[in-house]
């Protein structure tokens, strides 16, 4: 998934924070010189529209973008999530237990609801949409290369749901979906060859 502009250019995007008090990049609490496997939550937001502008200036597409991804921030921080990082026109998030009042999976389920709600109401940037993907699994969290992030299997899951998850469509790894609670509404929806990652059992939180 290529950017269409320089996102770090964005005002707050790439620095600490994405706007004042937003966690960024700090999963689970892991300090930047250990590297440990928890078990988590990744939400990965495939933001889809962001084409038309590629024929605004860089500073107004900038602007742009980080409102979008602001928006995203705020949702996924009042579950008590953090925001990992930004990737193109991708964002992911990490829910840890230790970071939400209830468990990770669910609070992660939560904020894709509200973020779809986002962007289905009218509250968010109407000419955006999103696919979504959630998964929980032991991860690589810490130090990894030159930043903090969290790499492995459970992620790369995440990140292809997201990418082939219709607009507006939150597609769920068997690893969280084993763990949500009835409140939710998850539907199977049967076995997927997920591009480098191989056949996968996918479901959908439907609400």
């Amino acid at each position: 998934m290529s950017s269409l502009v320089d996102v770090s250019r964005a005002p707050g995007v790439g620095a600490p924070t994405l706007r004042p008090g937003l966690r960024v990049a700090r999963p689970g609490r892991v300090p930047c010189d250990t590297v440990r496997n928890p078990t988590l939550t990744t939400l990965v937001i495939d933001v889809r529209g962001l084409a038309p502008l590629t024929s605004a200036t860089p500073d107004q597409a900038a602007a742009t973008i980080h409102d979008v991804f602001a928006r995203l921030g705020t949702a996924i921080e009042a579950e008590h999530g953090t925001v990992n990082g930004v990737l193109g026109n991708c964002l992911l998030a990490v829910f840890a237990e230790e970071d939400t009042d209830t468990d990770h999976p669910s609070a992660a389920a939560r904020a894709a609801l509200e973020i779809r709600a986002l962007f289905e109401s009218g509250r968010g940037p109407r000419e955006f949409r999103a696919g979504l993907g959630l998964n929980t699994g032991t991860v690589v969290a810490g130090r990894v290369g030159p930043s903090d992030t969290v790499v492995g299997h459970a992620v790369a899951v995440a990140s292809r749901l997201g990418a082939c998850a219709e607009a507006g469509q939150i597609l769920v790894g068997a690893g969280a979906a084993a763990l949500l609670p009835v409140e939710f509404d998850v539907r199977d929806r049967g076995t997927v060859d997920l591009a480098g990652v191989g056949l996968t059992a996918v479901f959908e939180l439907v609400r």
